[in-house]
């Protein structure tokens, strides 16, 4: 019998860098309140009362194993702006983060880095 010792995890790290001077302000707004923005999105499309489409359930996805009920402020991302960039990083990538800023058509995300 094998016996394994040692610290084991199950999580993962992200991180990537955005230009910043390629965000209007609102897209900077969006990525600072990420977690809330997604929380708003998600209850005006269920308040909407019909099937929800394939971009809008891919925004719901983005959400803790795609549970919107799941998702709360403490899923929410460090973010850091440097100079010109944000840093975003976060410990365990519960929500993701950088999908989510895909699907919305963000510029500038590079380095995207998971372990």
């Amino acid at each position: 019998m094998k016996i394994r010792s040692g610290f084991v995890s199950n999580s993962s790290s992200s991180s990537f860098i955005i230009d910043s001077s390629k965000l209007n302000d609102e897209q900077k707004n969006i990525l600072q309140n990420h977690i809330e923005f997604y929380l708003e999105l998600v209850k005006k499309f269920k308040e909407k009362g019909y099937e929800l489409n394939d971009w809008e359930q891919k925004i719901i996805n983005c959400g803790i194993e795609g549970d919107e009920y799941r998702t709360t402020e403490s899923d929410k991302w460090d973010i850091e702006l440097k100079g010109n960039d944000f840093y975003c990083e976060t410990i365990i990538d519960n929500f993701l983060l950088i999908d989510f800023l895909e699907l919305l058509q963000f510029p500038g995300i590079r380095n995207r880095q998971n372990d």
